[in-house]
Order: C-alpha cells, then structure tokens, then sequence
C-alpha cells in the first residue's frame, strides 16, 4: 500500500500506518539490527581487493534506530525502540522527522526509506559493499554501507572507531555520485559480529571459509 501524506500531518501519519504494511517493516528491521548491532561491534573488512583490506566498524545503539525509519517519537527515541518491541506504539506520538534544508519533504523521504527497508538482510552477505561518504538529504555521512546493486545504503558516521548508522538511504533514484562511482566502492570481504560472549563470523571471503551465523 503506498501512503500519499502532505507535509505535516501527523496526525494521518499515525492512522494509516496502522493499515499500510509499514509497522510490520518497522518491526522486521528493528528484528535485524537486534540481531547483528545491537550490543555488539561489528566488523567490516573491505577493499578494492583482498590485498589491500580497510576495516569498519559498526557500535549501534538502540537510539540510532528510530531515525534511520524517518519518524520521530515524542517519548523519545530509546522509548520508541521498547515501544515497537513490547507491540505499545502510542500512535498519536509519532511524526516525521525534520530534515533542514530548503528542499525538506518529510513524507516523501519517509516512503523512500520504506521502500527499501527491507533490503536491510542484503547488508550481512557478500553483496554487501562500501562506497565514500558525501552529503545526503542534508546530511554529511564519512562513508556508505550499501548493496551490491543501486537499492539501500546506511550512512556511516566515524567508520573507523565506534561507528553508527545516521539515515538509510535509497540510493536507486538519488545517491550522488560519489556512491556510484565504480571506483569508489569496494568490496565487503568479511563481517565479524562481536559480543561480550562470542565472535561470529557472517562471511569470510579473505580465507574462502564461509559461515552463516
């Protein structure tokens, strides 16, 4: 079902995302990063080739979540996170998020961001791929986690120490480019995902041994 929002409206915002398929996009992505991210670092190991290997990596927090959905949530953002996993959303709480900028169209950016959430699964396999950062809906990302074809990306703040997530991105009609520029994107050769009790690899490519987590 494709909503059809004006700018503003919160309050149509909450009633029909009961019935647009929308929440249960929310509550798959929210399943996806408590999986990989949440409590746990996670390792990128990547490059233009295998011999020539950057690492990245991820620390994801449960307040990072909310933004990456295009909403806000007037109890909060860690709030929201509980609230989607408890199935006690308060929907009359909830609104788009507010991008500056001159061209800002909250609802638009909103149903781009839902169009591809639920490529979030193609991030932790070998089609996986790093592209440069840039400038993207008004925000400034250090790098692009993206799929292998033009479809999702997650921009990347601070990849090289306690990295996270700041927008998703659909980058099929709109990402500049620094994020097509065949020469700017490299290759995903293996994820590590980290936690206080145990390593597990997703993929290794560096060492032709693959795993599944």
């Amino acid at each position: 079902m494709h909503l059809i929002i004006k700018s503003g409206s919160a309050k149509c915002l909450n009633i029909l995302l009961k019935n647009s398929g929308y929440y249960q996009k929310w509550k798959r992505a929210q399943a996806f990063f408590d999986k990989y991210f949440i409590g746990k670092t996670v390792t990128f190991s990547y490059g233009c080739s295998k011999k020539d290997i950057s690492i990245m990596t991820i620390c994801l927090r449960k307040n990072n979540f909310q933004h990456l959905l295009g909403i806000k949530y007037k109890f909060g953002a860690k709030v929201f996170w509980q609230d989607l996993k408890n199935n006690r959303i308060i929907w009359d709480q909830l609104d788009f998020c507010f991008y500056k900028g001159q061209n800002n169209n909250q609802p638009q950016t909103f149903e781009s961001k839902m169009a591809i959430i639920d490529f979030l699964p193609q991030l932790m396999t070998p089609g996986c791929r790093v592209a440069s950062g840039g400038n993207y809906e008004n925000l400034t990302v250090d790098a692009l986690l993206r799929t292998g074809r033009p479809c999702l990306a997650l921009g990347v703040k601070n990849p090289f120490e306690s990295g996270y997530f700041n927008t998703t991105l659909n980058i099929r009609p709109q990402v500049s480019h620094k994020g097509t520029n065949r020469n700017s994107i490299k290759f995903v050769y293996k994820i590590l995902v980290s936690s206080n009790s145990s390593d597990s690899v997703i993929f290794d490519l560096l060492s032709k041994k693959k795993e599944t987590a």
